[in-house]
């Protein structure tokens, strides 16, 4: 039985994707698959570090009551209920692993 091709995902490619790698390339040097390898080693070590040294908010109910200061007022509610939906469901998964 042959195998089936999995279908490739073609990304649209904007000017402004093509600025961002090409800037990419300019600022790495990047000519080889392993320049591309330290490039992708460099930019994911720097985005883990930021990840490790941020601050966020342990208590559930401040971190919703932090979160809900962005919307608007009259957005509040739904947002608030959205936002129980989804900690809620969080609870569950949490239980169940």
């Amino acid at each position: 039985m042959a195998k089936e091709r999995k279908p490739v995902h073609k990304v649209v490619m904007t000017e402004g994707k093509r600025d961002i790698i090409r800037r990419l390339l300019r600022e790495y040097d990047i000519q080889t698959a392993e320049d591309i390898q330290d490039a992708l080693k460099d930019l994911l070590g720097g985005t883990i570090k930021e990840m490790m040294e941020a601050e966020y908010q342990r208590c559930l109910v401040h971190r919703v009551r932090n979160t809900l200061k962005y919307a608007a007022d009259k957005d509040r509610k739904p947002f608030a209920a959205d936002l129980k939906e989804i900690y809620r469901k969080r609870q569950i998964f949490l239980r169940i692993f």
